[in-house]
């Protein structure tokens, strides 16, 4: 398994070496550690040499405290972030990106961030936690998740990284498929099962509601949430109105979020 996780300095981007950690550790073979940091262009030289003593200070410090095997390598970039991000991740193809978002208020949780822009265009799967929520400050634990499914094939997209992670974390899962109308549509039994196969302890949980709406409330009694969305990249701005966008704009609570690939 290779990881990617942007840093920049911060306690909460650092915050997030853990989760990528126990899923490297989880890993069936030795994996990759990428460490990107991104500098303004064109940085002074004292600078750039203060951007490679960073990296590779929490380099050594991730080989002293042990990664199961695993390489670290990183990565000093300049220019924009999140553009850069995603150049390094087309370039080395990692399974996961890992990464914080700075997003401050309710309203304003992901969009117009480094993080937003990333989820937009990447082909991988994202774990993005905000500072709003009590797990930035705690131990990074997923004791419960909840993996939201709205009975499509498309959906199912999420469950490979929701089975990653719940069995790094030996994570607890609640299936939710939420539905608008007074028709209750077919279970969930075929994802269901495939999650029991995968060792995950699950029970589903079908409700009438409006699905955002309903993915919040649950929310609130788990320690991640797991959704897909059916964005495109390029200039669509996939997220507006969409269920997927009003949770990452409310929702305090760690985030995988899994879109189609390009």
């Amino acid at each position: 398994m290779k990881i990617l996780v942007p840093l920049d300095g911060s306690e909460l981007a650092e915050g997030m070496l853990v989760p990528a950690k126990k899923l490297l550790e989880a890993s069936d073979s030795p994996g990759e550690l990428l460490l990107v940091h991104v500098l303004d262009p064109h940085p002074e030289a004292a600078v750039r040499d203060g951007g490679e003593h960073y990296l590779e200070t929490v380099r050594g410090r991730l080989e002293r405290e042990g990664l199961a095997g695993a390489e670290v390598r990183w990565f000093l970039e300049e220019g924009d972030p999140a553009e850069r991000i995603l150049v390094i991740a087309k370039e080395q193809g990692p399974d996961w990106i890992v990464m914080a978002t700075h997003g401050g208020s309710p309203e304003r949780a992901v969009r117009g961030s480094v993080a937003e822009r990333v989820l937009r265009s990447a082909n991988q799967p994202l774990l993005l936690a905000n500072p709003r929520g009590s797990w930035a400050a705690k131990t990074r634990a997923f004791e419960r998740i909840l993996i939201a499914h709205d009975g499509s094939p498309f959906a199912d997209l999420v469950l490979r990284p929701a089975i990653q992670i719940a069995q790094a974390f030996a994570s607890q899962a609640t299936l939710l498929r939420a539905f608008p109308d007074e028709v209750e549509p077919d279970g969930l039994s075929v994802a269901v099962e495939r999650l029991r196969e995968a060792g995950v302890e699950v029970e589903p949980h079908v409700v009438q509601g409006e699905a955002a709406g309903e993915i919040l409330a649950a929310a609130t009694g788990h320690d991640l949430v797991c959704l897909a969305t059916h964005g495109r990249s390029g200039l669509a701005r996939w997220w507006f109105g969409s269920v997927a966008e009003r949770v990452l704009r409310a929702c305090d609570r760690p985030l995988v979020v899994v879109r189609p690939s390009s």
